[in-house]
């Protein structure tokens, strides 16, 4: 029969065992912090770090399989390079579940709260239940949130699944750079402009606000390491990652990079408030970036549209499509494509109104227009 003592024993050292779990788990939180915090100091290509949205509490769950030894030491170093020069925190199973608790329902959570998934896929990885179990899970919830979470990763050759088919994948034999591609995943469009011209917001931000029209000139350097027989020219203004944006936007060809540049500044201005011109001068290529935010030129032409209103008179919805907005945009982009070279160039006449804040005080976007607008409009009473 059990003493009094012997309770006493049994009841003190549950309390311990509550105690060290306790201390446990902080200590894993603190690493986990203090892994965090160097991620973001040692984020070693400037890159922005994607914001987790809410409910989001990883950038990247890993999959992999832990036999071979190699392939779990090949997605530890993954782990490690992605954490440690791109700032993104990744659920590897291995070191971040919790002991005790059910692999399925952790596999599950941990999927759930990160924003993609890598697989790495390998023959290893194809015959494990557990790799097979995270990808049919990670295709369901792909599909059920209409968003691609899949990153596939093939580190040696594998016939893929048939839910892996159809999607590009990274070719690590290939000798693919990819941690960088990974890393690419989580740009909405690999090509946004955003990236193109560092520290671009402390040339276009001051104590008055932006001011549009502000043009940032990137100057182009002769590469004198090229093997090619043509002059070959970099951009050392331009990190790694923002000079593999720059080469998706077109061929080599001057004149067919000039026009996709053009096209894609004018597609994706109201998203990215950027206009990006290129220039030869004097054999010489040159990038120049202008600052545009169109809001408030499109809210003061949108009032323009709408016309005087009678008291208690409904405001047209302008988010309705072929509504007052989209009939303000098509006057904005019509504006811009007719008068690209003079937008980044000083010709532009000096405001009268100085409605809006730009550079040099010249006349914005709604000034140039508002007299053509008013006609329109009023031609169409």
């Amino acid at each position: 029969m059990a003493t009094s003592s012997d309770l006493d024993t049994l009841i003190q050292l549950e309390e311990d065992e509550e105690e060290d779990f306790e201390l446990t788990q902080r200590r894993i939180e603190a690493e986990r912090a203090a892994r965090e915090e160097e991620a973001f100091k040692r984020n070693t290509l400037h890159l922005d770090i994607p914001q987790l949205p809410d409910g989001k509490t990883h950038h990247l769950f890993i999959s992999h399989s832990n036999d071979p030894p190699e392939e779990e030491a090949w997605a530890e170093e993954l782990v490690n390079t992605m954490e440690r020069d791109f700032g993104l925190k990744c659920l590897w199973p291995k070191r971040d579940f919790t002991p005790g608790h059910d692999v399925g329902a952790l596999i599950q959570t941990g999927i759930m709260s990160s924003m993609k998934v890598v697989f790495v896929l390998s023959p290893a990885s194809m015959e494990s239940r557990w790799c097979e179990y995270e990808r049919n899970f990670a295709f369901g919830i792909s599909v059920e949130s209409k968003e691609n979470l899949i990153i596939p990763v093939m580190l040696s050759q594998c016939n893929f699944p048939g839910i892996l088919k159809t999607l590009n994948y990274i070719d690590v034999p290939a000798g693919e750079d990819y941690a960088f591609k990974i890393r690419r995943c989580f740009d909405e469009d690999t090509r946004t402009f955003e990236y193109l011209v560092p520290e671009m917001m402390k040339h276009w931000k001051n104590d008055n606000g932006s001011k549009n029209g502000t043009v940032v000139k990137i100057v182009g350097e002769r590469n004198v390491k090229s093997i090619c027989r043509e002059p070959a020219w970099s951009f050392r203004d331009l990190d790694k990652h923002q000079r593999y944006q720059l080469r998706q936007l077109g061929s080599k060809m001057e004149k067919r990079l000039r026009a996709r540049l053009r096209a894609y500044s004018i597609e994706r201005v109201f998203e990215t408030n950027i206009l990006i011109d290129y220039k030869s001068r004097k054999c010489q290529p040159n990038l120049d970036v202008t600052y545009y935010d169109l809001q408030p030129c499109m809210k003061y032409l949108c009032d323009i549209i709408d016309g005087p209103r009678e008291a208690g008179e409904t405001v047209p919805d302008r988010g309705e499509e072929g509504g007052t907005r989209n009939t303000g945009k098509r006057y904005i982009l019509s504006l811009i494509e007719r008068n690209y070279d003079f937008l980044f160039g000083d010709s532009v006449d000096t405001s009268v109104v100085d409605r809006h804040p730009t550079a040099h005080k010249h006349k914005c976007i709604c000034e140039m227009l508002e007299k053509h607008v008013r006609q329109m409009s009023e031609e169409q009473i």
